[in-house]
């Protein structure tokens, strides 16, 4: 999803100005017949005529690819028992924040750069602006609440963990993140317009000020951070029991006794936190699986047997899905807040702006290759699709 945050600047060359026709309101002095007015909807530079044809294509790209991969992803959460859980329904709330930006919105920024002007109007380019920014939020909460969820079900107590696993838990809460995005943006309205520098709809930063700075602060630096913090003490977690669990297996080899305890599981199958004893340990799980162990069991479950190595991929799938978030803006919020005098090209603006695109669009094929039951879902969706259609067809 883009997003596009700066100054407003005036068009300049050719479809940039508008020009006051003779015999305009008696107030205009004869001087001023022929005074060209600058378009505020125009985002005609000379540096960028021949690039906006590669924005174009690349918008695209991520305009089609997004919509078909996001909408795969619905069905998928749908059409599979397996993926139907509480986790996979904070999935779901990301999928519809992408598919809102790629199917709803792209299409516009590709017009807005094929012709160097915004054709909507003011009031949609408002709209555009609010909706970009409350699907960003959204996207920015989704990510805090997986990252929440997973270290809950590796950290927390049994009851903590099986919090978002109810539906109904992570359904309120994916309702509340849009909630929380449209009351915190939609304040902005009356400011938010086109900016030429990334061709698109935002916010006029002056006019915005203190207010937006506090909002991309609490959003993009607490928001993420927070993020990134949560996964980092997963890291944490989980690289401590491997290595208690390589102790253990070393204290087997040397004939000590085992040291009893209990394992923290991770189902995405079932998405909930459960307790297993040692006993317990040896048996068959779903293929989607994650063992933190507090203290070895007598008999762990060998990392290479049935689903262990496959079980890791569930969290390293959603650090995936954030990591990429953060380096997609990252390029843009670097650019934006180096070049308060606007003063930096208007391409690497632009550049900046459209790699923020990527995040709308990479989610399902990250999804397809981490994760086995979305990679089977999407195999079933898209061989079921033909079939149906020959069927109607010979029907």
């Amino acid at each position: 999803m883009s997003q596009g945050c700066g100054d407003f600047a005036r068009g300049r060359g050719r479809g940039g100005t508008r020009s006051l026709a003779r015999g305009g309101p008696s107030t205009l002095s004869p001087g001023m017949a022929n005074v060209s007015v600058p378009d505020p909807f125009s985002c005609y530079d000379p540096t960028i005529v021949g690039y906006r044809y590669v924005a174009v294509a690349w918008g695209s790209v991520v305009s089609v690819v997004g919509t078909v991969g996001n909408i795969l992803t619905l069905l998928a959460l749908v059409s599979e028992p397996g993926l139907r859980t509480g986790l996979n329904v904070l999935v779901a709330n990301l999928a519809v924040a992408d598919l809102l930006y790629c199917t709803g919105l792209q299409p516009f920024s590709v017009d807005s750069y094929l012709w160097l002007h915004w054709r909507a109007g003011a009031t949609a380019c408002q709209a555009f602006g609010l909706l970009l920014f409350v699907a960003n939020a959204t996207s920015v909460l989704t990510l805090c609440l997986v990252a929440i969820s997973r270290y809950l079900l590796i950290a927390g107590s049994p009851r903590s963990a099986r919090l978002f696993a109810r539906r109904r838990v992570a359904l309120a809460a994916a309702g509340a993140t849009w909630a929380v995005a449209l009351v915190s943006f939609a304040p902005l309205w009356p400011v938010y317009g086109f900016v030429p520098k990334v061709c698109t709809c935002s916010f006029h930063r002056e006019r915005s000020r203190p207010y937006s700075t506090v909002l991309l602060g609490l959003y993009f630096i607490v928001g993420l951070g927070c993020v990134g913090a949560f996964y980092f003490l997963i890291y944490r977690r989980v690289r401590a029991t491997a290595q208690a669990l390589r102790r253990y297996q070393r204290s087997l080899r040397g004939g000590q006794p085992g040291v009893p305890g209990q394992y923290h599981e991770m189902e995405s199958g079932t998405d909930t936190g459960i307790t297993q004893s040692s006993s317990d340990a040896a048996t068959g799980h779903s293929a989607m699986q994650q063992s933190c162990a507090v203290a070895p069991p007598p008999r762990p479950r060998e990392p290479g047997a049935g689903g262990g190595k496959e079980a890791a991929g569930v969290t390293r799938m959603c650090f995936a899905v954030f990591a990429v978030f953060v380096l997609s803006y990252a390029p843009f919020l670097a650019v934006t807040a180096g070049d308060a005098r606007a003063v930096a090209p208007t391409g690497l603006h632009m550049a900046a702006a459209q790699l923020t695109w990527l995040n709308s669009c990479i989610n399902p094929l990250l999804y397809a290759v981490m994760n086995r039951r979305f990679r089977h879902a999407y195999r079933a969706l898209l061989q079921a699709g033909p079939r149906r259609l020959c069927g109607l067809w010979g029907a």
